[in-house]
């Protein structure tokens, strides 16, 4: 599998009045564009260029939550562990990243 441009990814401004929206690398000296969206549908559009902006923050929270069931499977977990409390705010982060609320 190839890697992909690290995270995180952000969106340009929804104030601007462009035609497209651009999703760009934060990571690096300077924005780098991963993708863009034309904006024909312009809501449905920008929903879909903030949940490709998240990408990267999802794959992060569904490898953590695959990483602590593996523990727990292997019993490297001790009994009194919650599992909501340890993954559910990895979960929770990514979710509201992709909705477009943080």
């Amino acid at each position: 599998m190839t890697a992909h441009t690290p995270g995180p990814w952000i969106t340009d401004s929804k104030e601007r009045t462009d035609t497209a929206r651009y999703i760009m690398a934060a990571a690096r000296p300077f924005p780098h564009t991963i993708a863009r969206i034309d904006l024909v549908n312009r809501a449905e559009d920008e929903a879909n260029a903030t949940l490709i902006a998240a990408a990267p923050r999802l794959l992060e929270a569904l490898k953590k939550e695959q990483e602590w069931r593996d523990r727990e499977a292997a019993g490297e977990l001790d009994d009194g562990w919650d599992y909501e409390t340890m993954v559910g705010q990895y979960r929770r982060d990514a979710i509201a990243q992709a909705e477009g609320h943080q």
